[in-house]
């Protein structure tokens, strides 16, 4: 028997997962075979979480792909656009229409976007009698910063120090569990809150800060015993190095 010819042609587009700092987002649109005929297809960008135009290059306008005689696979690159915020993944997609002598059978393609920058929104996760360190995170409900130190059972006391300062007022300073051998001082500069938390065993100090809108604010972490100056960030739980820009999450400019 003869190989069969002018079977149905179907076409599909993939889902994929890219990286923030990736130049292009590279869907793959697929023949289920080759035609013997041309096929054509539009494709438009259509906005998810992800802003065409803020992240990533939109195709508003339909444009064409055609597959000669025999090619069953085309590309279709979309630029990803880099930015600096820490928005979690967000997504677009991809659709597919009008088809010309073939099928339509998956017509739209998801595209997400892992964001490269550390997300500060959310508590960490920690054990004021087991974990020692700084924890800072935001709430992104309310842009209501969050800073944590604990002593992690050490016997001896553990010192924290540090400031954060800011070209703007720094607004809503509120302790939390703040005692008199601690230090948590805004005066007489608004715009710089100074710290030194005491505490050993299962010890747990802290204070919570809002900052002017538009404030390029740095926060600087030490210790006298022990510590590195860094910082774990978010729900996520990152660590970083201060001095940290609370702008960027990156170092201090």
């Amino acid at each position: 028997m003869g190989e069969c010819t002018n079977l149905p042609i179907d076409i599909s587009i993939n889902d994929l997962v890219v990286n923030e700092a990736d130049s292009v987002a590279s869907f793959t649109v697929s023949l289920s075979g080759p035609s013997t005929s041309v096929v054509t297809v539009d494709y438009v960008t259509q906005s998810g979480s992800a802003t065409g135009g803020v992240d990533y290059i939109e195709v508003a306008s339909p444009l064409t792909l055609l597959f000669s005689p025999g090619e069953t696979s085309k590309s279709v690159d979309i630029t990803i656009l880099q930015d600096a915020l820490a928005e979690g993944s967000q997504t677009f997609t991809v659709v597919l229409s009008g088809a010309t002598n073939a099928t339509l059978i998956n017509a739209s393609g998801l595209a997400t976007i892992v964001d490269e920058e550390v997300d500060p929104c959310g508590r960490p996760t920690f054990n004021a009698a087991v974990d020692q360190g700084v924890y800072l995170w935001r709430d992104c409900g309310t842009d209501v910063w969050h800073m944590a130190a604990t002593a992690g059972g050490a016997p001896t006391q553990v010192i924290y120090q540090g400031d954060i300062s800011s070209n703007m007022a720094i607004l809503d300073l509120t302790p939390n569990s703040i005692e008199i051998n601690d230090i948590l001082d805004a005066n007489p500069a608004p715009h710089i809150v100074d710290f030194e938390l005491r505490m050993k065993t299962t010890g747990y100090d802290g204070f919570d800060f809002a900052l002017s809108v538009g404030a390029s604010a740095c926060f600087t972490v030490s210790t006298a015993s022990p510590g590195d100056g860094s910082v774990t960030v978010g729900a996520v739980q990152t660590t970083l190095t201060t001095p940290l820009s609370l702008s960027t999450l990156g170092a201090c400019q």
